[in-house]
This record gives C-alpha cells, structure tokens and sequence, in this order.
C-alpha cells in the first residue's frame, strides 16, 4: 500500500507514492501529470478531469509528459541510438587536402551535411550541405589548431599553432552588404605551444604552458590568462564560466573563469598510475548525472563522478593508446556512445551507460567504421544529429551512415 502526501498538494512539488517522498515539479510540468496516489484505505486513485478517460482510469499521457519534461529518455531509443552507431557503413571518402603531406587537423559539421576543417598547411575548408561544393581559404603559411565560429553573433575566430603562436579573428558587420569584407583582429600569443583549444558561444579557451587563456569577442578581441598547476593537454568548455583541463600530471581540475585568475583551481579527478590526461569532456546528466570522460596514456579511458572521484565510475576496456597525444575523443549528441581513435589505427566505441564496448552489427563487413583499419590515426571524430559519423584520418575525411538492409521485394 502507497503512502498518501503527508502535507497535501504542495506548489511546484509532486508526490512519489513509491519513494514517499516529495519532489520538484520540472519546468514546464504540472502536478496533474503525476500520476494520482491511493489513500490510505486503498480506495482507487482519484481521477482528474483532463486526465481520466470515460471509464475513470488514468491515462498514461500524464506519464509521459512528466517522462518528457525531466529529460529521460526511454531505454528501447537508447538501445536503436547504439544499434545505429554500431553498424554504421562507409558512404564515401572526401580528399580536402590539395597539397601531398598536408592533413586535417579540426574538424566540424554543421547543419544538414555541412562541415568545416582546417589543415596544417594553414588553410580553412567548409563543405556546403549539398555534399559537391567546397570553399577554400588560406588564412596563413602556419598550422592551425583549430576554427570557432558564431554565426549569431557574425564572428570567427582560427588559432594558429606555428613557431609564432597567434589567433585570427573576423567579425561581419551586420549592417554592411552580404559579400563585404569583414573586419579582422590578429592576437600574438604570448606562450610559445598551444596544446588543445575549446570554444562555448562567444569565447574560446587555449591550453598552453602551465595557463590557461580565455579569448573574448567583442568589438575586438581580448585576451585573459590564468595559470595552472601542470601544463594543460586537454579542455572542455563545458558552459561560459566551467572549464575542465586535462593536466600532463595525470589531474583533471574544474576552472571557473568568475573566479580571480590566482585562485588555485579545483581538482576534481585523478588517473590511476600518474598518465597524462589527453582527453576531456563533461557529459551530460541525462545520460550519466555528474558524468566526466576522461583518457591518458596508457591504454586508460574512464568515466567518473565528479562528486565522489576518487576512483572511476566506469573503466571502459579496450582502448589502445601507450604514447600517442592527439587522438579523437567524441561523444554522440545525446552522450550515451563515446567514441575514441586508438593507437592501432581502428576506432571503437562504448556505452556510457554500462561501460561495455559496442560490437560491430556486421562484424565481418569490411566497411564498418568500427572493423576498419585507417591509414593513419583517427585524431578528429565528428557525430552528426542525424547520427552521421564523420572520421578525419590523415588528409582524408570518411563519412559513415547507419546501416540500412536492402529491401526485398
């Protein structure tokens, strides 16, 4: 037998007749879309107007409007996410680079199809949705690092990571013509090695020697620094003010960029054996609440909770990595598969929800992103909405697609 609400129908909270315990109702949700509670005599449950059907029973749709304004997600979509991914298929291959030697160093998708890379050579490529046009630009005769743009804001912003370390940024006047030349800011940066960049709306985090430094877009660009204990290998720009780093001394600590740029920072993980981190990412607490991904040299990739870290939540087996520093860490949109380049030149992938490997749906297909041996490190992996996995390799991008079986009529 249930136990009834002690204190009644409380705003913005609801009853779990199970757990006898109150609860937050979620934004957006009403206490009529929690299912009614028997009274103590077990009479049946009270029935709501907007709820009850003609017989007087309950509807579900209460239940799932709840299930929906909490953010859960149902284990059999979970379940078709992971089949999906496990048997994506090789689609085609897109050779960007022009020049012999060069190769893909970032790599974004955007909208339906679309995607922009940079290379080493200096230049930056952006491949329209319709999958048959591409625009090359060269923005210098050095490396980059990586790309940011903003198209709410009209700002881009490419970093540099050559003998002179330096950022490019151009912002568009939205009251100029479409086609004028947009304005254009260049930051030499002051640290010789630029180790990882990540970006959140309208800033961008460099990684460099013991420091961390924010750049901001604005009517020009500015730059602030904040130092760390270790050099920084890894960032996560998890929301405007969290930063997870990824330390050479096998640390992982939460930055706060609020906070004064000498207060020493948070450490929040350590990696079993002293590794360095070279791969960081808070996921998201739908899939795994207060979930961190994290990876180091020495064949190591964990999840953690970073409220109790001090050893991993889950050890994912099978990850290959003894020396190598730039190699792909990427989760899906929903976080619930983590995919990582190993140093044997194959991909593999993992639930994040129970820590196991997922299998090639076809193990003996050829074509299958996860039976693949690539021709060079996969340092880029790129998950689309659509599920559409996108794998940089050296110069050349391979786009994959869920598998769908050939209709028999």
């Amino acid at each position: 037998m249930s136990a009834p609400p002690r204190l009644g129908n409380l705003p913005g909270m609801y009853w779990d007749a199970e757990r006898a315990r109150y609860f937050p109702l979620p934004k957006g949700a009403k206490a009529k879309d929690v299912p009614a509670h028997k009274d103590k005599d077990g009479a049946k449950p009270k029935c709501v107007p907007a709820k009850c059907g003609r017989s007087g029973q309950p509807a579900v749709l209460g239940t799932r409007r709840l299930a929906r304004s909490l953010g859960l997600r149902d284990d059999g979509m979970r379940l078709r996410t992971q089949h999906r991914l496990a048997s994506a298929t090789l689609f085609g291959v897109a050779e960007l680079c022009e020049c012999p030697g060069e190769s893909i160093t970032s790599l974004q998708s955007f909208g339906t199809g679309g995607m922009c890379v940079t290379t080493d050579h200096g230049k930056v490529i952006v491949a329209k949705p319709d999958k048959r046009t591409a625009h090359s630009r060269s923005v210098c005769s050095q490396r980059l690092l990586g790309i940011h743009f903003n198209v709410a804001r009209s700002t881009w912003l490419a970093v540099s990571n050559g003998n002179e370390p330096h950022v490019h940024g151009w912002r568009q006047d939205p009251l100029l013509p479409i086609g004028s030349i947009p304005d254009q800011c260049i930051i030499d940066f002051p640290q010789r090695d630029i180790y990882a960049m990540s970006s959140f709306d309208d800033q961008t985090t460099l990684a460099s020697v013991r420091s961390l430094s924010t750049v901001h877009y604005g009517e020009t660009l500015t730059l602030s620094r904040r130092h760390t204990t270790s050099d920084p290998l890894s960032l996560h720009q998890f929301d405007p003010n969290t930063i997870y780093a990824g330390l050479r001394s096998s640390q992982v600590t939460l930055e706060d960029l609020r906070s004064p740029p000498r207060h020493h920072s948070t450490s929040i993980a350590f990696m079993p054996g002293g590794k360095a981190v070279i791969g960081v990412k808070k996921l998201k607490d739908s899939a795994v609440p207060w979930g961190m991904l994290a990876s180091a040299m020495g064949n190591q990739l964990y999840i953690y909770d970073t409220r109790f870290a001090a050893q991993p939540l889950r050890t994912l087996p099978g990850h290959v990595n003894t020396y190598h520093f730039n190699l792909a860490l990427s989760t899906a949109p929903d976080d619930t598969v983590v995919f990582a380049g190993g140093g044997d030149h194959r991909l593999r992938a993992w639930s994040t929800l129970t820590g196991e490997p997922l299998k090639p749906v076809l193990p003996r297909h050829r074509r299958n992103a996860l039976t693949i041996e690539y021709r060079h490190l996969v340092e880029h992996v790129d998950i689309a909405a659509d599920l559409t996995l996108r794998v940089a390799s050296g110069p050349d991008i391979l786009r994959f697609a869920p598998h769908r079986p050939a209709v028999t009529r």
